[in-house]
């Protein structure tokens, strides 16, 4: 899948490199569980196994949570973070595209983006990651339509620069 092979990569390796004593990234040899096998779970051991699915362990899961909380369920959702995260997939995207061909076009690289970036792009990653059964929404909402999938899927981007935006600037903040 485009956006989570291209894209997640990039944002945890740069985390985990620039901070890696600061996270708690799971470095197991026995199969991580996949967020499908939580249905029957709560929403805290959905979050712990989305964690280890995707590599990246928070050290405080309060965006991840507020990142899979559709505006049906909750006033504390993720309507900004999946705005952000949308934002986020496009630069970490471009910034891997023109590494790779630093003569891309302008235009050929707006292709590609919009590519990367479409609703139903984004709706198979969060499918893939199994956010279908992790995103809480209200009884009303169908959490398998797209545009609810996209949006929990570029929140989960969101929450990561998020969290690792926090860390540099505590990092900051205590150097002084």
């Amino acid at each position: 899948m485009v956006i989570v092979s291209f894209v997640l990569p990039v944002l945890t390796s740069t985390m985990s490199r620039t901070q890696a004593s600061l996270y708690a990234l799971e470095a197991h040899g026995d199969e991580i569980p996949t967020v499908g096998s939580t249905l029957s779970s709560s929403f805290p051991a959905a979050l712990q196994a989305l964690q280890k699915q995707i590599g990246y362990q928070f050290q405080t899961v309060d965006l991840l949570r507020r990142a899979m909380t559709h505006p049906s369920y909750s006033r504390d959702n993720n309507k900004i973070l999946s705005y952000l995260g949308l934002r986020t997939i496009q630069s970490t995207a471009s910034l891997r595209l023109i590494s790779r061909d630093p003569e891309m076009s302008p235009k050929d690289l707006d292709r590609r983006i919009t590519e990367i970036s479409r609703e139903d792009a984004c709706a198979v990653g969060a499918t893939r990651l199994g956010l279908e059964k992790v995103v809480r929404v209200s009884e009303k909402t169908d959490v398998s339509a797209p545009v609810v999938l996209c949006g929990a899927f570029g929140a989960i981007f969101a929450a990561l620069v998020g969290f690792f935006c926090m860390i540099c600037e505590r990092n900051k903040l205590g150097a002084a």
